[in-house]
């Protein structure tokens, strides 16, 4: 490896004996990118001795230059593990990825010299293309325009290709954030990024960066509900962190939003305004309308009151939140938000919705076309899948 500052950590971690892994590792490793001042960090977290941990091993002989395992003698868990990557990277920044992804290439240079630019921004995500190795391409994607209001009802990222600022990620605590005390141990990358988030925010690139498989064995899959309380957890542990702020928002006191109050204000509010059960919808309204006051341009507070208008037929109100909502300009995720209600409300108004049909085919092609590159490698990974299965 070059001797000089390491620029980037691709981080990973496995703890089974998993068929998904060695083609992970080849996605990132045969990838074609330059590799220069990069690293690639593997946390190996008590696999058995002929499972994943031997797999990374392999690569680690195969690619000396490149890739560090570590092994943990005992499983301390999915948020244990990241931790641990985050603790041994050299990199200034931290691109990670789960066990079971592939790896898309993408121009991993622009973002990072982008972050460079950009101190305000902890990190990058990106696109992600969901399959199945039973049903094959899934016609989802995750991932979309960041939003602190959205912190702790749907963050819209995910470890698969996501690119961390190293030094914010340590401010915050890491995976377990020192400023937010009871967050739950598992989600690291959704519990790692609110805890950045009261003082950050995240810069959505419109690159696809990774392929993300579900199947019955993922973690996600086998959390079921769990990652419903975990947030319900996530919101608890803001409340509890910010007592005096919760206690001025909910009960519509009179407060100064300081510098360093903006973000966690933000995040509150969106705990009122989705994140909490039997809330008159007025209420609810009335958080979207403090929060649009404190922090402008944060589409997420414009799609909570667009559902809520809906919700009361106040169905023109709903178009002129979409054209409000057109207005920030703030990419192809959002306009496919826009054109879904403007559609359902012009539906109830007996308004023609042709054209707007025709946008959102338009929207949809580009949130989800693949280059011809990567739809080969789309069709070879789901048949490698099923392969696998």
């Amino acid at each position: 490896m070059n001797s000089s500052k390491i620029r980037l950590s691709i981080t990973t971690a496995c703890n089974a004996r998993s068929p998904f892994f060695f083609d992970m590792l080849s996605s990132v490793l045969e990838s074609g990118y330059h590799f220069r001042n990069t690293e690639f960090v593997i946390g190996d977290n008590a696999s058995p001795l002929d499972g994943d941990g031997k797999t990374a091993r392999d690569f680690a002989a195969r690619y000396p230059d490149i890739v560090r395992v570590f092994r943990n003698e005992v499983n301390n868990g999915v948020g244990g593990i990241t931790q641990n990557n985050f603790e041994n990277a050299r990199g200034e920044y931290v691109m990670t990825f789960g066990y079971d992804d592939i790896f898309v290439p993408f121009d991993i240079d622009r973002n990072l010299d982008f972050l460079d630019a950009h101190p305000e921004f902890a990190g990058v995500t990106g696109k992600k293309r969901l399959f199945n190795s039973e049903v094959g391409d899934m016609q989802q994607s995750h991932g979309g325009d960041y939003s602190v209001f959205a912190t702790t009802l749907d963050a819209r990222i995910n470890d698969c290709g996501m690119i961390w600022r190293a030094s914010d990620v340590r401010e915050s605590g890491g995976c377990f954030p020192k400023n937010l005390p009871g967050m739950p141990d598992f989600m690291p990358d959704v519990v790692n990024a609110a805890g950045i988030a009261v003082k950050k925010v995240f810069y959505f690139d419109n690159q696809l960066h990774g392929f993300y498989r579900k199947h019955p064995n993922q973690h996600t899959a086998l959390m079921g509900d769990r990652y419903a309380q975990g947030y319900m957890q996530m919101r608890k542990s803001f409340i509890a962190a910010y007592p005096e702020l919760w206690d001025a928002l909910y009960n519509g006191k009179r407060f100064v939003v300081t510098p360093e109050l903006r973000f966690p204000a933000m995040i509150l509010l969106g705990i009122i305004a989705g994140g909490m059960e039997n809330l008159p919808i007025e209420k609810r309204l009335a958080a979207c309308d403090v929060a649009e006051q404190i922090m402008p341009g944060d589409y997420a507070v414009q799609e909570y009151r667009i559902k809520y208008l809906f919700q009361l037929g106040r169905y023109r109100e709903v178009l002129d939140e979409c054209l409000k909502m057109f207005a920030l300009d703030r990419g192809v995720y959002t306009r496919l938000v826009i054109m879904e209600w403007t559609i359902r409300a012009a539906e109830k108004l007996n308004m023609p919705t042709q054209l707007f049909q025709m946008a959102r085919q338009n929207e949809q092609r580009e949130f989800f076309d693949l280059t011809p590159a990567q739809r080969e490698l789309f069709e070879h990974t789901i048949a490698r899948a099923r392969e696998l299965k």
